[in-house]
């Protein structure tokens, strides 16, 4: 199996037998397999290429006027029935915790990492927002076929869906 990893960083995904994976981030300094910046298209791989595309803790960080060109890049490398996983903030239940802790609200460090990213170098910003609904909008418009999308247990979502 083919996987791409979109944004790596740090936690870059080592290949094993069953998956071969290609990980990409804008920064060098974190000896991806690919310098690449995602906002950048086309990609320099093939059509249907992937059997998988991980997008984890990476879409916000792609402005909002280039999610959707994002989107159909990431379509467009995919194999048809190829999945897609994205992982990231959910602004809806971001407001939900802010409100429902006075004490968290009052934070404004904590609310402005969760909403604005932890700019703690050049990179390290978000620049689009979600919510679940928002996904799955995105998502649909796309063509995908969605598999699921649900909360992680804290403040982030994780959505998954498949290439027709």
């Amino acid at each position: 199996m083919r996987c791409l990893y979109l944004g790596c960083g740090l936690d870059k995904k080592e290949s094993t037998p069953e998956e071969e994976w290609v990980n990409v981030d804008i920064r060098p300094e974190v000896e991806p397999d690919l310098v690449w910046d995602m906002e950048k298209t086309p990609y320099p791989f093939r059509d249907g290429e992937f059997d998988l595309v991980l997008l984890k803790d990476s879409l916000e960080h792609v402005g909002f006027h280039r999610v959707d060109e994002v989107t159909r890049e990431v379509k467009r490398i995919l194999k048809p029935g190829g999945r897609l996983v994205i992982q990231c903030p959910d602004l809806e239940a971001i407001a939900v915790k802010v409100i429902l802790d006075p004490k968290l609200g009052s934070d404004y460090k904590a609310v402005s990492f969760w909403v604005y990213g932890g700019q703690d170098y050049e990179h390290n910003y978000h620049k689009s927002g979600f919510t679940m609904r928002a996904m799955r909008r995105l998502l649909k418009s796309h063509g995908f076929i969605i598999l699921k999308i649900e909360s992680d247990g804290g403040t982030n979502m994780i959505a998954e869906a498949v290439k027709p």
